[in-house]
């Protein structure tokens, strides 16, 4: 939601608060008196559930307007309508721009209602009324049925537009969950989707499906699928406009009689064959196959909207000239699948992963009342393992670097390797396919010789392993992490750090160690065993390494902590975090820092 008015400014320098205001377009307003909105009423459109919908004029402007009106009696019934407000407001901003879909002009909080200024208020009311209106005109007198034939091309044309107009909220990952003829509007010749109270944006949320029970529906129009609880997605919106469109074939054939107080869902079985066999001019019989297709019992047999509006598009007549003139292959809406739900002993619940189309993780899902998402930062989903490697050039998972350095001498606190360590900096056009979520590696952190202080307390810090010394005599601490997200020229990273530094005599080291903020990370097949006096609750998390790299038993995730770390740094890459156990990380970190 943008950011909201305040009165002074709403005012516009007018002078006292009775001054009506001046509502403009994308604009949010508080409103402490509602006798300032410039609005006169003409008629009531609807109500339900709370909510009415009023046709208002603006009496300085003189434009049209839907006004749909949510009133709350209490602040606890603010807090729930104040949701569905925002979902509707934020949604519907969103579809922006689309011939079909109603437009947000603008929003008002009052103290006791929430107000959305829609753009059209539909002359023709909504498609339920206006069928109503079409089956008595056909039994007019032929003297008073010359409107009939204006009705009757835009039924027609509602079908592609419709479809057309579905495909386009699909292919911005929302599901309207609540289609039916009295959410369509009838303006002029072209019809309006509207009302997204209801509606889900799968990308926001990390989730295309969902399943159990249903907060908000119209049985009516409801799927099999939605009547049962079960696993639900676009699919839903593809049958419940198919029952628009049984609705629309219905009128314009007169030849297709069902109970109309019935839901579709318990009739279709009868329907199908009935929709075959109808006797229907030769124009209509091309929506029958359509019509049944989805209309399927089967969820997973139903074709997707943007196919539906493919094959009536390539019908003429049966869409607006904006949909023939605009005609594009739509977006696939995302398509999320889930993994077994797994137990986790130490949060008492059961959580799944969020699988992309190549069963790729990229979220968690977390059991519970209300089921908790946790959707990991965008990243790249693979190196390119097409890249070739060259004299000058090094392959780590199919990235190139520069030269490698000379051998180096690692001198450690607790020990000494001898090692080459070839640590280079990642190409540009390589960072985005290297740091990547769950990436492990170490860097460079270079001091001169003469600036060099071995007091392990005097260091820039405690979340490196060891020292290295090089050829020239300088000094590098070795830090290692893992990165959580890829921001362009840095990444957010947790700290491994050694669980040696932390067995310390002195006060203030033990007094900022926080031992909730830790947990073992390590690239053996096996965790191994904390410190007693560690008292780690967290699970270990396993890390596949990419080559001879490895990590140390004392390895420890400082979960409590964040990096910034620039691409520009010298790193030898270590592994990946494995999938199952990314979500801890995520999940850990999150709590560590209070965003949970």
């Amino acid at each position: 939601m943008q950011r909201q008015l305040s009165i002074d400014e709403q005012s516009n320098g007018l002078g006292p608060s009775c001054e009506l205001l001046t509502i403009e377009e994308d604009q949010d307003y508080l409103v402490e008196d509602l006798k300032r909105l410039p609005f006169e009423h003409i008629r009531i459109l609807g109500t339900s559930y709370g909510t009415s919908v009023e046709e208002v004029r603006n009496t300085a402007t003189r434009a049209v307007f839907a006004k749909k009106t949510t009133k709350f009696p209490s602040q606890k019934k603010r807090r729930e309508k104040e949701y569905l407000f925002n979902n509707e407001l934020n949604i519907t901003r969103s579809l922006k721009g689309h011939h079909h879909i109603i437009r947000l002009f603008a929003t008002y909080i009052a103290q006791r209602e929430f107000g959305l200024i829609l753009q059209p208020a539909a002359d023709g009311d909504n498609l339920e009324r206006y069928l109503a209106s079409y089956w008595e005109a056909l039994e007019q007198p032929e003297s008073l049925k010359e409107d009939v034939s204006v009705m009757t091309q835009t039924l027609e044309r509602a079908f592609g537009c419709l479809a057309n107009g579905l495909a386009y909220i699909h292919g911005k990952g929302i599901r309207h969950r609540d289609l039916k003829s009295a959410n369509i509007l009838v303006n002029g010749n072209f019809v309006i989707i509207t009302d997204f109270g209801s509606s889900k944006n799968a990308r926001q949320l990390g989730e295309s499906w969902t399943e159990g029970h249903v907060d908000a529906q119209t049985r009516r129009y409801s799927p099999p699928e939605v009547l049962k609880c079960e696993k639900r997605s676009y699919e839903a919106d593809v049958y419940s406009l198919g029952c628009v469109f049984i609705e629309l074939f219905s009128a314009l054939s007169q030849a297709l009689k069902y109970d109309e107080q019935q839901g579709y869902a318990e009739l279709m079985d009868d329907l199908h064959p009935k929709i075959d066999t109808a006797p229907v001019p030769e124009q209509l019989s091309y929506l029958k196959a359509i019509i049944i297709s989805m209309t399927l019992r089967n969820r997973l047999q139903r074709p997707p909207v943007a196919s539906v509006y493919c094959d009536i598009h390539q019908q003429g007549g049966y869409c607006c000239t904006e949909c023939v003139a605009t005609y594009r292959v739509f977006d696939p809406p995302p398509t999320y699948s889930y993994s077994e739900w797994e137990w986790d002993s130490n949060q008492q619940r059961h959580f799944c992963y969020i699988l992309d189309v190549n069963d790729l993780q990229i979220g968690h899902k977390w059991s519970g009342n209300p089921e908790t998402t946790v959707m990991y930062p965008a990243a790249v989903s693979s190196v390119d393992d097409t890249a070739h490697c060259s004299e000058d050039g090094h392959r780590v998972q199919g990235l190139l670097f520069p030269d490698p350095r000379p051998m180096s001498t690692i001198v450690s606190q607790n020990d000494t390797e001898v090692a080459q360590q070839k640590y280079r900096r990642v190409r540009t056009s390589s960072q985005h396919s290297f740091f990547v979520p769950g990436r492990v590696f170490k860097m460079l952190w270079t001091e001169s010789a003469a600036d060099h202080l071995p007091d392990s307390s005097k260091s820039r810090g405690s979340s490196y392993v060891s020292v290295e010394q090089d050829a020239a005599g300088d000094y590098n601490e070795i830090r290692r992490f893992v990165v959580l997200e890829n921001k362009g020229l840095h990444s957010q990273c947790i700290p491994i750090e050694p669980y040696r530094h932390r067995r310390s005599s002195s006060k203030k080291a033990n007094a900022s160690y926080v031992a909730a903020n830790f947990g073992i990370i390590h690239t053996a097949p096996e965790a191994p065993k904390p410190f007693e006096e560690e008292n780690i609750a967290k699970r270990p998390i396993q890390v596949i390494a990419s080559g001879e790299q490895g990590l140390s038993p004392e390895s420890r995730l400082n979960y409590g902590k964040q990096k910034s770390v620039e691409h520009n740094v010298k790193v030898i890459d270590i592994g990946m975090v494995i999938k199952r156990h990314m979500h801890l990380v995520l999940e850990y970190f999150a709590v560590a820092n209070g965003r949970l």
